[in-house]
């Protein structure tokens, strides 16, 4: 009898151990404070490159640069120096210019590039997640407290992110690779600077 209780001893505080390593959590918790510090950074830049892979068209390597100014954004694809795709988004509503220089207006800026594209881009979400902010999410931790992955439902879509690197900046662990996954959509970013502005 001791022997069984000294094993379920053992295996709820393995158990109670794990916990801590992946958490569910719609806010940043409290257990790994630079979740929080994460969270509140909304004036920042990134400049990476992103592949996508959408059902039933051809993959699409883009380089990107990504300026976020509290809830604006600005967001510029490119190939080969030349501008494929930019948008910017504000309280206003959202503006795209396509890669024969025309302007397309509508309220978000994701619905406008599903429309012309045909991409799926969870792009107000994606504001945390680049940041490996798992905001209304469930989440994966590892000891450091870094995420290493993300489930997110979107619009009733389920998403998964895999987080496959972190780099240091301004004494903050970033991500520097991203693998996200919504049924036959695939986006792959590869982020190669990060900058942090004043607001």
């Amino acid at each position: 009898m001791n022997q069984l209780r000294f094993c379920l001893c053992f295996i709820i505080m393995g158990l109670s151990g794990c916990s801590l390593l992946q958490p569910t959590s719609k806010q940043p918790l409290a257990e790994f404070p630079q979740q929080t510090q994460l969270a509140e950074l909304d004036h920042w830049q990134i400049k990476g490159k992103m592949a996508i892979r959408q059902a039933k068209q051809q993959p699409v390597a883009l380089d990107m640069h990504w300026q976020q100014q509290g809830e604006q954004f600005h967001i510029t694809f490119t190939k080969l120096f030349k501008t494929v795709l930019e948008v910017k988004q504000d309280k206003f509503g959202a503006w795209l210019r396509d890669n024969n220089g025309e302007e397309h207006y509508a309220a978000n800026a994701q619905l406008l590039i599903q429309q012309l594209t045909g991409w799926v881009l969870p792009l107000n979400q994606m504001q945390q997640w680049v940041k490996g902010v798992p905001l209304d999410a469930s989440a994966q931790f590892d000891e450091q407290g870094n995420v290493i992955s993300i489930d997110a439902i979107v619009e009733q879509q389920p998403w998964h992110l895999t987080l496959g690197g972190h780099t240091q900046s301004q004494g903050l662990t970033l991500p520097s690779n991203l693998s996200l996954r919504n049924n036959d959509n695939l986006l792959k970013l590869k982020i190669y600077e990060w900058t942090f502005e004043q607001p």
